[in-house]
């Protein structure tokens, strides 16, 4: 699948958060681009046109960049706006959005048919610092630096306590900057994350002072909370969708109130406990908020716009067979189910098979995720099947072993069609009847809760039968679809069929009182 995030310009708020979708998204093919609401250049019109007409879902980062774009581009492309200005929710109706997108419960009130998709950082960029610093160091973090952030009466209350105020950003208004400097602050220009990253590691207090009705969010305070520096803030954008009481000090007064804001900066630089119960509240709080979890809601949106059926992820568990598997996936591109992705489970390959899917990803409009037991000296087919589940984003699950493919391009519409709630389908793979889940397919939100499958059977052969016994018990139906066909491309017998393996896991399964 193809998707165009269109932002506003490079290295701004929002280009950062939707990097992080790129970044956690790495099955699908994903381009970001800058397009200036204003001020587009060629090249950025000459990029977006023809992106466009690549993508399958196109998601707009910008609402002023996306209305120009539409004024002068139309086109009949799924579309996402994701509003990040709570003064300009109804600059239009924005009919010609599939969905909208907002970053906070006021803005959700407010813009009924939003969907709320909060905010969020990368959490392996801003990790948590365990020592706390020495210091008396105050920072304001911003991307522009304006009255509306509230910078000047912050760096006089600093002025006059002697607290040392570090300032980092933009430049938006060089006479309102040039107060600021004069009060003795520090100003860090066009930092590196390195550098910001730093800036929040030898600071005592992190503050937002900005105006109400200004922000929908705040990154720098969800990077503070991150890092471990203390925040002071105002009641605006999404704080109130952050504070639980303890994570934060929220300031009622004015930006201009420097009264109030004096009296609150002061306790809290001189009560250092105080300061160490927060910091430990707010990673409890920004844990929650990161860049996989925002990533894989933006998933959830390109699947629905993508398709009205229902996700279908295909677990391939795999061990040193790519030659089988890239005929597999060669198989499952042809199929006339059209909401679907492949989950390669490989359990410890040493034959190339992760660079055998890393080539596939770049050559297929099907998304294919990669996961490794890293373990290639034990028998982990449950581990690595658990592994699929784990990464699987579909409704449905297909479980389908290296040794098979499907006879015919329906083979995922027949299981899906067949699919009901618990029930445990398997295919015919033009032999025993028996149930084998190795050719199969259920909900994987009823296989999670009925305990997945178990690490504990480690030797070849036993699988099944511990899942038959388990699952019955549990009250599923394990039916039978004969439509739903596959072919044996490569025979073979396990390694593990010893003897003594056999009546090990006899043994287990006896144990487990599965033994049936």
């Amino acid at each position: 699948m193809k998707c165009l995030l269109v932002c506003d310009k490079k290295n701004s708020a929002i280009w950062r958060l939707a990097q992080g979708i790129k970044k956690y998204l790495p099955h699908f093919k994903i381009d970001v681009i800058a397009v200036h609401p204003k001020r587009p250049d060629p090249d950025q019109l000459d990029a977006y046109n023809r992106l466009a007409n690549q993508a399958d879902i196109i998601s707009y980062e910008y609402w002023k960049t996306a209305l120009m774009l539409l004024d002068n581009y139309l086109n009949n492309k799924p579309k996402i706006l994701c509003h990040y200005n709570p003064y300009n929710l109804q600059e239009s109706d924005w009919k010609q959005f599939n969905i909208i997108t907002v970053a906070n419960q006021i803005m959700k009130q407010e813009l009924k048919q939003s969907r709320l998709v909060p905010l969020s950082i990368d959490l392996e960029l801003f990790p948590f610092q365990r020592e706390y610093p020495e210091t008396n160091q105050v920072l304001m973090v911003s991307s522009r630096i304006e009255s509306k952030k509230g910078v000047l009466p912050v760096a006089e209350v600093c002025q006059e306590l002697g607290y040392p105020l570090v300032v980092v950003g933009s430049i938006s208004d060089r006479d309102y900057m040039n107060k600021i400097l004069a009060t003795g602050a520090e100003f860090r220009e066009q930092v590196t994350d390195e550098e910001l990253l730093k800036a929040y590691q030898e600071s005592a207090i992190h503050i937002c002072n900005s105006v109400d009705g200004y922000e929908s969010g705040i990154l720098p305070v969800l990077e503070a909370m991150a890092v471990g520096a203390p925040v002071i803030t105002r009641n605006v954008g999404h704080i109130p969708d952050l504070d639980n009481g303890f994570n934060m000090i929220i300031r009622k007064g004015q930006p201009e109130d420097k009264q109030d804001l004096k009296q609150v900066l002061k306790f809290l630089m001189e009560d250092r406990q105080k300061r160490l119960e927060i910091r430990k509240d707010a990673w409890r709080t920004v844990k929650s908020w990161n860049d996989e979890r925002r990533a894989l809601e933006y998933e959830k949106m390109f699947w629905e716009l993508y398709s009205e059926k229902p996700l279908v992820s295909i677990i391939i568990p795999t061990f040193n067979r790519k030659e089988q598997l890239a005929e597999i996936i060669g198989s499952i591109v042809i199929q006339d189910y059209k909401a679907k992705e492949i989950v390669i489970c490989d359990d410890g390959s040493t034959d190339g098979t992760f660079e055998l899917v890393v080539k596939l990803q770049d050559k297929i409009n099907i998304p294919i995720k990669y996961c490794n037991t890293g373990t290639a000296n034990e028998y982990n087919l449950a581990y690595a099947r658990n592994l699929g589940v784990l990464e699987a984003s579909g409704e449905i699950l297909i479980f389908l072993d290296d040794r098979y493919k499907p006879k015919r391009d329906n083979f995922i519409s027949v299981f899906v069609e067949n699919l009901r709630p618990k029930v445990w389908l398997y295919g015919n793979k033009g032999r025993k009847k028996d149930f084998v889940e190795n050719v199969s397919c259920i909900y994987r939100q009823e296989l999670i809760d009925a305990g997945m499958f178990n690490q504990i059977i480690k030797l070849y052969g036993f699988q099944s039968q511990e899942l038959r016994v388990r699952f019955r018990r549990q009250k599923f139906n394990l039916k039978y679809v004969e439509n739903a066909e596959v072919e044996t491309i490569l025979n073979t017998k396990s390694k593990y069929t010893k003897k003594a393996e056999i009546v090990k896991s006899k043994n287990v399964l006896w144990k487990l009182g599965l033994n049936q």
